[in-house]
């Protein structure tokens, strides 16, 4: 071989550069191709060990037609978990009995005195009484009477009584019922009386001839001494 223009080698070692370039190229050829050759091996081994596995046949007969309800598969269960158990008693539940309220029991009123009803007592005339009489119904007012005609019992009594200022022959008649009357009147007694005014009342006299008076409820009623 020739050395190259303008390359200056001393002896004839001139050629060594070029021996050792080509064989390093070939040297990396080689190892590349050997790589190659290991790689295929390796997926060869690898391909025929995986077809010489075992594989299951598919079923056959009766086996092929179990329909897919009846083949069991794995079930899991809950098991409950026990509640825990406490120390704290249980406390019974208190039941409301309602308790009937008692009757109230009215308190005995205390019926006012003769003086007391003096008081609020009105005299009114004879004559206002039965001219206006419907202005002065319901009203307390005080007569002084002599009683003329008496008729009942302690329980409902029924008096005529002729006003005390009156004239003897045209007496002012009031016509008087008592209930629950503690005492009985007679006729000719002269009696005080503290009544409610009711209004007129006519009523039959002697030969049915018609009478009219003062209706006069008594509240209280005294006997006066003759």
């Amino acid at each position: 071989m020739r050395p190259p223009v303008g390359y200056t080698i001393h002896g004839s070692l001139w050629w060594l550069p070029s021996i050792c370039d080509h064989q390093g190229g070939t040297m990396k050829t080689v190892a590349n191709i050997l790589v190659g050759m290991l790689g295929g091996i390796v997926i060869i081994v690898v391909f025929l060990t995986i077809r010489n596995l075992p594989q299951e046949s598919p079923p056959t007969g009766d086996a092929a037609n179990v329909p897919l309800a009846t083949i069991a598969f794995p079930t899991w269960t809950t098991t409950p978990i026990p509640p825990t158990p406490t120390n704290t008693p249980s406390v019974p539940t208190a039941t409301f009995t309602p308790r009937p309220s008692p009757t109230p029991v009215p308190l005995p009123t205390e019926k006012p005195s003769w003086n007391q009803l003096l008081i609020v007592a009105e005299i009114i005339p004879y004559d206002d009484l039965m001219r206006y009489h419907r202005n002065h119904e319901n009203k307390l007012v005080y007569f002084k009477a002599i009683v003329a005609q008496y008729q009942g019992d302690e329980t409902l009594s029924y008096i005529v009584a002729a006003d005390y200022e009156s004239e003897y022959y045209d007496p002012d008649v009031l016509y008087l019922v008592y209930e629950n009357a503690p005492i009985r009147v007679l006729e000719h007694d002269f009696i005080e009386v503290i009544a409610r005014f009711r209004g007129l009342h006519t009523y039959s006299a002697i030969h049915d001839r018609p009478i009219t008076a003062l209706l006069l409820e008594v509240v209280e009623l005294k006997i006066l001494d003759q």
